[in-house]
């Protein structure tokens, strides 16, 4: 806590200028078309910044030429960092993974901790694709019963619990923002797209039935390992009419879609 009310009294300390270590507040500079830019010259901004509200960090880190630029550190309001986003000239950094089981490779993104950045499509037996249409497994991933997502994902992966998948939403905003963000920018219906600002790329796998048939299949279901007192098991929910990313449980013989997160 020390730490942040330093960066704090360091951001409003020290003022735009030719100064070696130079650290402003985000609101002192001016965007102009996605380049962060100080009003007095027009020049895009190269230096250290800190997101404040009221005298709380809510991000720090780094702007090369106007754009966000190496490790940037999200906080929660007591002051403890929350997680990580590494940026390269404004853009979110991407990996890859290749699963050796069956040679299928994925999309990674390091939001906090690094995730698949794409729905995970491992033929685990009890598996289905969305309507039985093996074109939506290449699109949406597989869909999976509780029981088996638990041990889909590869070696050095794991299904995420609810701390993790709580820890990724407030990253991103919290819950009532979070599927804006998290959404793709293309593939949901009804103009329900979001912006993908972090390379999550959230698509709408819908939801099965273990003994037959589909549901929703215009939104987005993803288990967690965590379980409630009655059994049921707790998902993450995405919608195409909504910017939230709701929590919700399920029965376990549902069919969700799975994202691995590395151990």
């Amino acid at each position: 806590m020390k730490n942040i009310k330093f960066i704090v009294i360091l951001a409003f300390a020290v003022t735009i200028g030719c100064g070696e270590a130079k650290v402003v507040e985000l609101g002192s500079l001016q965007q102009r078309g996605g380049v962060y830019v100080v009003p007095e010259t027009q020049k895009p901004y190269s230096g250290k910044f800190v997101e404040s509200r009221g005298n709380v960090v809510i991000r720090a880190g780094s702007f090369k030429n106007g754009k966000l630029h190496g490790e940037i550190t999200i906080y929660n309001k007591d002051g403890s960092i929350i997680g990580m986003v590494n940026y390269k000239d404004g853009i979110v950094q991407r990996g890859s993974f290749t699963d050796s089981r069956d040679g299928k490779k994925y999309a990674t993104v390091k939001i906090g901790q690094t995730w698949m950045a794409e729905n995970l499509n491992y033929d685990a037996e009890g598996s289905k694709c969305c309507e039985n249409n093996p074109a939506n497994c290449q699109t949406y991933g597989r869909l999976y019963d509780w029981n088996t997502a638990l041990k889909a994902c590869p070696s050095g992966w794991h299904l995420p619990n609810g701390d993790e998948w709580q820890k990724l939403v407030d990253i991103v905003g919290g819950d009532k923002t979070a599927g804006a963000i998290l959404k793709a920018a293309s593939g949901w219906n009804k103009n329900g797209n979001g912006t993908d600002e972090f390379g999550f790329s959230a698509l709408p796998g819908g939801g099965g039935y273990s003994d037959g048939g589909f549901f929703d299949v215009d939104l987005g279901y993803w288990w967690s390992a965590s379980e409630d007192n009655s059994g049921s098991a707790y998902r993450r929910r995405m919608f195409y009419y909504s910017d939230d990313a709701d929590w919700s449980i399920s029965l376990k013989s549902r069919l969700l879609s799975v994202r691995c997160v590395q151990d």
